[in-house]
Protein backbone atom coordinates (compact mmCIF):
# COMPACT_ATOMS: atom_id res chain seq x y z
CA UNK A 1 0.00 0.00 0.00
CA UNK A 2 2.63 2.61 0.82
CA UNK A 3 4.33 2.10 -2.55
CA UNK A 4 1.08 2.41 -4.47
CA UNK A 5 -0.14 5.37 -2.43
CA UNK A 6 3.13 7.22 -2.99
CA UNK A 7 2.91 6.82 -6.75
CA UNK A 8 -0.77 6.74 -7.59
CA UNK A 9 -3.43 9.10 -6.33
CA UNK A 10 -7.10 8.08 -6.57
CA UNK A 11 -7.65 11.41 -8.35
CA UNK A 12 -5.67 10.00 -11.28
CA UNK A 13 -8.24 7.26 -11.82
CA UNK A 14 -11.01 8.32 -14.18
CA UNK A 15 -13.29 5.33 -13.54
CA UNK A 16 -15.44 6.29 -10.55
CA UNK A 17 -15.81 2.73 -9.28
CA UNK A 18 -12.09 1.98 -9.40
CA UNK A 19 -11.35 5.36 -7.83
CA UNK A 20 -13.72 4.55 -4.95
CA UNK A 21 -12.17 1.12 -4.40
CA UNK A 22 -8.67 2.57 -4.34
CA UNK A 23 -9.72 5.40 -2.02
CA UNK A 24 -11.25 2.91 0.42
CA UNK A 25 -8.22 0.60 0.33
CA UNK A 26 -5.91 3.54 1.04
CA UNK A 27 -8.20 4.65 3.90
CA UNK A 28 -8.18 1.18 5.43
CA UNK A 29 -4.40 1.13 5.32
CA UNK A 30 -4.12 4.67 6.71
CA UNK A 31 -6.29 3.59 9.65
CA UNK A 32 -3.70 0.95 10.51
CA UNK A 33 -5.76 -1.98 9.33
CA UNK A 34 -5.00 -4.58 6.69
CA UNK A 35 -6.58 -3.52 3.37
CA UNK A 36 -8.30 -6.82 2.66
CA UNK A 37 -11.65 -7.87 1.24
CA UNK A 38 -13.41 -7.84 4.59
CA UNK A 39 -12.35 -4.28 5.26
CA UNK A 40 -13.34 -3.30 1.75
CA UNK A 41 -16.74 -4.98 2.12
CA UNK A 42 -17.50 -2.85 5.19
CA UNK A 43 -16.51 0.37 3.43
CA UNK A 44 -18.49 -0.47 0.31
CA UNK A 45 -21.71 -1.38 2.10
CA UNK A 46 -23.50 1.26 0.00
CA UNK A 47 -22.06 -0.24 -3.23
CA UNK A 48 -22.20 -4.04 -3.03
CA UNK A 49 -21.83 -4.13 -6.81
CA UNK A 50 -18.35 -2.60 -6.52
CA UNK A 51 -17.39 -5.06 -3.82
CA UNK A 52 -18.56 -7.99 -5.96
CA UNK A 53 -16.48 -6.80 -8.91
CA UNK A 54 -13.41 -6.26 -6.72
CA UNK A 55 -13.75 -9.67 -5.09
CA UNK A 56 -14.27 -11.46 -8.40
CA UNK A 57 -11.35 -9.69 -10.06
CA UNK A 58 -9.10 -10.47 -7.13
CA UNK A 59 -9.86 -14.15 -7.50
CA UNK A 60 -9.05 -14.05 -11.23
CA UNK A 61 -5.97 -11.82 -11.01
CA UNK A 62 -4.81 -13.10 -7.66
CA UNK A 63 -4.24 -16.54 -9.11
CA UNK A 64 -2.12 -15.05 -11.90
CA UNK A 65 0.02 -12.93 -9.55
CA UNK A 66 3.01 -15.06 -8.71
CA UNK A 67 5.21 -12.12 -7.74
CA UNK A 68 3.09 -9.31 -6.28
CA UNK A 69 5.94 -6.80 -6.16
CA UNK A 70 6.68 -7.35 -9.85
CA UNK A 71 2.98 -7.12 -10.71
CA UNK A 72 2.63 -3.86 -8.76
CA UNK A 73 5.74 -2.41 -10.44
CA UNK A 74 4.29 -3.17 -13.89
CA UNK A 75 0.94 -1.67 -12.94
CA UNK A 76 2.46 1.52 -11.54
CA UNK A 77 4.74 1.80 -14.57
CA UNK A 78 1.71 1.66 -16.86
CA UNK A 79 -0.08 4.37 -14.88
CA UNK A 80 3.07 6.54 -15.09
CA UNK A 81 3.14 6.03 -18.86
CA UNK A 82 -0.50 7.02 -19.15
CA UNK A 83 0.13 10.10 -17.03
CA UNK A 84 3.05 11.09 -19.26
CA UNK A 85 0.89 10.79 -22.36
Amino acid sequence: MPTAAAQLSPDEISHSGLRRILTELYAIHAAGMVPDLEGLRARLDDRPDLFDVAANRLVVYGQAMQDREQWLARLLKRFAELKAE
